[in-house]
């Protein structure tokens, strides 16, 4: 049965209490993760809600995401930086400040391939068009990707293939595909009117869009935009940010709500496509 579009009342929260947690993704052992404002580190048991602090990088923390060797890997704005963190200990092994040459400035989101290769969103100064897309290899020494991404470069999902990188540009605003073999770029959405900040995408190639502005989610499929989910009021969808496939059969989306507390559940149709989580890892 495909998917369909939703009613809000079929969101539900999952956990309160949060610091405007801009990110939530899921660990190998089932576990989510979010992260705050204030550079929390939040380790939240999807069956029930309850959660721990973990640890804090010190910064703002806009994406997390989890390697197969127990290492969170934290893209935080206010240090202008990666943060590489100890998933028991909350320990920060490592800090990733620039590219060759380049200085980060606002590192926004992360997701590995099957190579184990962490491609990065930098999102640039917003309005001036100079982000750019990097990956740390599993050599450890991070490499400039593509610089056409420009227009604030935000969240980053797989294709179902594996082969090629959809990447959300908040202020162009449109979501862009990248092919990681050839490097060819192109548009694959443009969404006139919305500032769009995080996607996943499930098994049939559907992806679905978080957005900054308005308090929506958008679902693309079969080059058809749609409204899947719509909060006039921005209080169950409260600038919803990154989002997150879970749950058993990674049959619930999980939704990450930037402008209050929360993270909110729906149960899906389609099986979300799964994170690579490598442990033959990068070398710190």
């Amino acid at each position: 049965m495909p998917n369909h579009l939703r009613n809000l009342s079929e969101v539900t929260p999952l956990v309160d209490g949060l610091d405007h947690p801009e990110c939530v993704t899921i660990s190998p052992q089932g576990w989510l993760w979010a992260g705050g404002e204030a550079g929390q580190i939040y380790k939240i048991n999807p069956q029930d809600g309850s959660y721990t602090i973990v640890g804090n990088t010190g910064g703002f923390v806009l994406g997390v995401s989890c390697d197969g060797q127990g290492r969170l890997w934290c893209c935080d704005a206010a240090r202008h930086a990666v943060i590489v963190m100890d998933e028991d200990t909350g320990h920060i092994l490592h800090v990733i400040e620039s590219v060759g040459n380049i200085r980060l400035e606002n590192p926004n989101f992360a997701v590995f391939d099957a190579k184990g290769w962490l491609y990065i969103t930098d999102s640039g100064h917003f309005g001036q068009n100079d982000g750019f897309l990097f990956a740390v290899p599993p050599d450890g020494n991070p490499v400039l990707v593509d610089d056409r991404c420009r227009f604030f470069p935000n969240g980053l999902a797989l294709s179902p293939d594996g082969l090629s990188l959809y990447i959300v540009e908040s202020t162009r605003p449109a979501i862009s595909r990248l092919n990681l073999a050839t490097k060819q770029y192109r548009i694959e959405a443009e969404l006139p009117g919305t500032v769009p900040d995080g996607l996943a995408v499930d098994q049939s190639g559907t992806i679905y869009v978080g957005c900054y502005r308005p308090d929506a989610i958008l679902r693309i499929r079969d080059n058809n935009i749609q409204t899947w989910l719509n909060d006039p009021q921005g209080v169950t969808l409260a600038a919803p940010t990154n989002l997150c496939f879970g749950g058993p059969n990674r049959s619930t989306l999980y939704i990450a709500s930037l402008g209050r507390w929360h993270i909110g559940s729906i149960q899906m149709d389609t099986p979300g496509v799964a994170l690579i989580y490598p442990s033959n890892g990068t070398i710190i």
